[in-house]
């Protein structure tokens, strides 16, 4: 089973990374046993389905939509996932939404309205098989021959419910080794990272608890409480010129989630209590950086200002170089708009 370039942002197998040709392992500390065997189970069905169909994940989010238009969205979509068939180079949503969230008819509607093939297998599905329904949706225009997956996906058998489940599981933190973890390398991919104790460096510290599920490294510095304000103004009025793409505001939010994270790591509740919201909320309608960020120039100007803030202010070390790269492709964007 290759990998595909959107492994991570699949909603069941992006919780898993391949350590091993036989062995998948999901470093996230589950909360509980129950929810341990959902996502395995999940994950499961997930493979099962990818070897049935020869569908990849496909992390090109505007796909999903007719036009890649916002505005064109399957009508009440829910735990949608998006798919590509490498023979083809074609995207297949699966959309699974509760029975009574939206009529078929309406789908239909929105379908042909778009020049779209829509089809309802029996198949369970993978989100919540039994309780949700499947919709299977692709772009028409393009000749895909539809009933060749359909067929595929009709051919799936019945998902393992959780009563049959067969696995075991162990006190503490013992590794699971599988029958191909045969070296040294095969055993250290197999730890899960989040039995791992993480201690301090020079560079960067945990930015939770010892066995925090992602066990996310922040630099070993704090930004002062009014740089995160300035920079989180900097990063609102960047996102809202129309000289950035949408690629470019998806890489934006990540960085306001990521120093959102550190700021509650490098303050206490008491401390930041005392603030109104830093990277999330809406600037106000007067403040001079929205018109700035108007412009090509602005928007550019406003963007190397938050990367240099970040780099005086933090120690270089790799939770940050990722932070500074997302920024470079940002300004790099934004420099080749019209």
């Amino acid at each position: 089973m290759p990998i595909s370039r959107g492994w991570a942002q699949n909603p069941y197998i992006g919780r898993f990374r391949q350590a091993n040709s036989d062995l998948f392992v999901k470093d996230e500390l589950s909360a509980s046993q129950e929810s341990a065997r959902t996502n395995i189970l999940a994950a499961a069905r997930t493979l099962h389905f990818m070897d049935a169909t020869g569908l990849i994940p496909n992390k090109r989010t505007l796909d999903v939509y007719p036009n890649q238009d916002l505005n064109n969205g399957i009508p009440g979509a829910d735990h949608t996932s998006s798919w590509w068939d490498p023979n083809a180079n074609q995207c297949i949503v699966i959309d699974e939404p509760y029975p009574n969230a939206t009529s078929t008819q309406e789908r239909t509607a929105w379908a042909e309205s778009h020049s779209w093939h829509l089809g309802v297998p029996k198949w369970e599905g993978l989100y919540y098989p039994g309780m949700t329904k499947a919709y299977v949706a692709t772009d028409a225009s393009r000749g895909y021959d539809f009933d060749a997956l359909m067929a595929k996906i009709e051919g799936i058998s019945k998902a393992l419910p959780d009563e049959e489940w067969a696995g075991n599981s162990s006190d503490g933190h013992d590794v699971f080794l599988s029958p191909l973890s045969i070296s040294t390398n095969d055993k250290k991919r197999a730890i899960a990272k989040g039995t791992i104790y993480r201690f301090a460096s020079n560079k960067t510290v945990p930015l939770r608890s010892w066995n925090d599920p992602t066990n996310e490294r922040r630099p070993n510095a704090s930004m002062p409480i009014e740089v995160h304000q300035k920079v989180a103004r900097l990063i609102k009025a960047a996102q809202s010129s129309n000289k950035v793409s949408y690629g470019t505001f998806e890489k934006l939010n990540s960085v306001k989630s990521k120093l959102e994270d550190w700021l509650f790591s490098e303050y206490d509740k008491a401390t930041t209590d005392k603030f109104e919201l830093f990277y999330y909320g809406s600037l106000d309608k007067t403040d001079p950086l929205l018109l700035k960020a108007a412009t090509k120039e602005g928007a550019i100007s406003i963007l190397q200002e938050v990367r240099a803030l970040l780099a005086v202010h933090y120690v270089s070390c790799e939770p940050l170089n990722k932070m500074l790269k997302k920024l470079d492709a940002a300004i790099n964007a934004a420099s080749k708009a019209k």
